[in-house]
């Protein structure tokens, strides 16, 4: 799930305080990014803000990040919100 996605999620949810607490501890952010390879320039930056917006990070090889028609259909829903 995305940090933008975790968002709106959560924001939908925030009218009931029960069900938003309950999910803003499970929602987990995979990120799409490592200690090898070219994305560790930008690990701990991206780490940082994800567990500084409150979610819980996991990278390579713990993540699992969405195949590339999911992330085209997560574009396309964000552009329409």
């Amino acid at each position: 799930m995305s940090l933008t996605l975790a968002s709106e999620v959560l924001h939908l949810l925030s009218q009931d305080v029960v069900l938003f607490e309950h999910y803003r501890q499970l929602l987990e952010i995979h990120l799409d990014v490592g200690e090898k390879g070219l994305t560790r320039e930008i690990l701990n930056m991206v780490v940082g803000m994800v567990k500084g917006s409150g979610y819980i990070a996991h990278i390579k090889p713990e993540a699992f990040p969405l195949p590339a028609w999911q992330t085209n259909i997560q574009k396309a829903v964000s552009v329409l919100a």
